[in-house]
């Protein structure tokens, strides 16, 4: 074999050789006439070009989510009594007027045929018929009125000496 030049440290090389020793020059095969600084120019212009197509493809995509920690489901509703409003009477209802305040007693008679809590309505009215006050409450709070039972209550509101009237009825049924 012949020893050649080396064309960038001109150091003599074998013909054969892949590379010159002394500075790694390619010095056979499709790349023997490339220079090593061409890859400095080559490499960075080929990085630029992807970071560059990444960056407008990713314009026009949508991105999906994919929720692993899914939301439980909703709580079941509450059990629906098998009763209305209506099934509530109420008995002995008396309004006590006490220091600007009245005081309202009575006793619920529970005909439902399940245990259930029930909301009274009490609505006072002034002496020209206007509403003074509305005031709606659960009297056994959020215990359930056992069936077929009578349940005391009170609750007491804020009064005036306009108030002429007041009513109080059953408007809502819940079972706890």
């Amino acid at each position: 074999m012949a020893l050649v030049q080396c064309p960038d440290c001109k150091r003599q090389v074998s013909s054969g050789a892949p590379t010159c020793p002394g500075c790694g020059r390619v010095m056979s095969g499709p790349n023997a006439n490339v220079s090593p600084w061409t890859a400095l120019i080559v490499v960075p212009l080929g990085i630029g070009a992807f970071i560059w197509y990444g960056s407008t493809t990713s314009l026009n995509h949508t991105p999906t989510v994919s929720n692993v920690y899914a939301a439980p489901p909703p709580p079941a509703a509450a059990p629906k009594p098998a009763c209305a409003p209506s099934d509530f009477t109420l008995s002995k209802v008396t309004y006590e007027p006490t220091y600007g305040s009245v005081r309202i007693k009575g006793i619920i008679r529970h005909a439902c045929p399940v245990a259930a809590g029930v909301q009274l309505k009490w609505t006072a009215y002034n002496k020209d018929g206007s509403v003074a006050f509305v005031n709606n409450f659960w009297p056994a709070s959020t215990v359930n009125i056992q069936a077929g039972t009578d349940y005391a209550f009170q609750t007491i509101n804020s009064g005036s000496p306009q108030i002429a009237r007041y009513e109080v009825a059953p408007v809502d049924v819940h079972v706890w």
